[in-house]
């Protein structure tokens, strides 16, 4: 009887030290599980993650849509509708130029910033529409598309002098953030994605003093009609052929492959 209580007892703590042991695995366990996410968890944030960056990317873009719609749509298809009626052409030009003007406005008066470059070409507009009621030639209108184009070229080109290019800005605004920040640091540490960059900039903003340069001389020879539709279409031309151009450019060249995503 003696004998069999120690062995009696002994059997006893083991079997306790053994459900205490299983326990400390069983918590152990626990406590790892709850520091290494799972898989769902993992899957659910990178979904997270793309629709975050797919929404970043469709913000800018849509700012961009509305831009063209508002600079360019509406005031070709108001000039053309206008004509269509049978309104003469100096009063259709100002009608359809009334649209970004009043865009123009209304931004600043919601930003309550006057931006530089946007300033400039409001000016430049109003200057034009007074210089075309005193002459009462439509033609003198149409020449004023060249100020917001050769303006916004020479910002270009003018912000190659400055901290940062026009392009840097422009393009990240409209990328994921990571690939954003992959920009960002290739800015910052390397050179020759630097020179690449301000090149592909240089090469925009002489494409934009290009468009400039040709709607003043299509303005004084084209026939007056022919001109918005003429303007339009050159400026999207040039804007493809530079956008496909940078793409080329930016895939093959070696400054860029620091910051490429396809490697």
């Amino acid at each position: 009887m003696h004998d069999t209580a120690p062995a009696y007892y002994g059997s006893l703590e083991q079997e306790r030290g053994g459900r205490n042991s299983t326990s400390a695995r069983c918590g152990s366990v626990f406590r790892a599980q709850q520091r290494i996410p799972s898989v769902v968890d993992m899957q659910t944030n990178s979904s997270q993650d793309i629709a975050e960056d797919a929404a970043e990317e469709r913000r800018p873009v849509s700012a961009l849509v509305t831009d063209v719609l508002v600079n360019a749509g509406i005031p070709l298809a108001a000039y053309y509708g206008l004509r269509a009626v049978g309104l003469n052409q100096w009063w259709a030009l100002v009608v359809g130029g009334a649209v970004p003007l009043l865009h123009g406005c209304r931004s600043i008066v919601r930003s309550r910033r006057i931006d530089p470059i946007g300033a400039f070409v409001l000016m430049a507009m109003v200057l034009s529409t007074a210089m075309s009621l005193i002459t009462g030639s439509p033609r003198v209108l149409l020449a004023r598309e060249s100020w917001g184009t050769g303006a916004f070229g020479l910002w270009i080109l003018g912000s190659l002098l400055g901290r940062r290019p026009f392009l840097l800005d422009a393009t990240t605004k409209f990328m994921p953030t990571r690939t954003a920040r992959r920009w960002e640091d290739g800015w910052r540490h390397d050179a020759r994605f630097r020179r690449g960059l301000r090149l592909v900039t240089a090469l925009w903003g002489g494409v934009f003093l290009v468009d400039a340069a040709a709607r003043v001389v299509m303005a004084f020879t084209m026939p007056v009609d022919s001109v918005p539709i003429a303007g339009t279409v050159l400026l999207v031309a040039l804007l493809i052929l530079v956008q496909r151009g940078s793409v080329h450019y930016i895939r093959r060249s070696a400054a860029f492959a620091g910051v490429r995503t396809d490697g």
